[in-house]
């Protein structure tokens, strides 16, 4: 999922409600709001996003922002899908 989301954007600066909507609008995917808490936790200790507090209408929400180790990781993990997929598809015409 983290090769989506890279894609999508949705760590640019978003909130967590707002992280769990746009997943769940473009992927179906419903997130637990503690799944979601702890899998950006996880990110973060990583080093694969960085969060801020910034005031809102007078509220202080989190805001979530990819770092370039994230993007990194996501563009070598996608690189290696297209290679499997690439692979197979190679296995798949050979033993056509």
């Amino acid at each position: 999922m983290g090769a989506v989301l890279r894609r999508t954007s949705v760590f640019d600066l978003r909130a967590r409600y707002k992280i769990k909507k746009q997943v769940a609008e473009k992927f179906d995917v419903k997130l637990r709001h503690g799944a979601l808490y702890s899998l950006l936790k996880s990110l973060e200790e990583k080093g694969f996003i960085t969060s801020q507090e910034q005031k809102q209408k007078g509220r202080t929400r989190k805001t979530y922002t990819i770092t370039q180790k994230g993007k990194e990781y996501i563009d070598a993990y996608a690189s290696i899908l297209k290679e499997q997929i690439r692979r197979r598809d190679i296995a798949q015409t050979d033993e056509g």
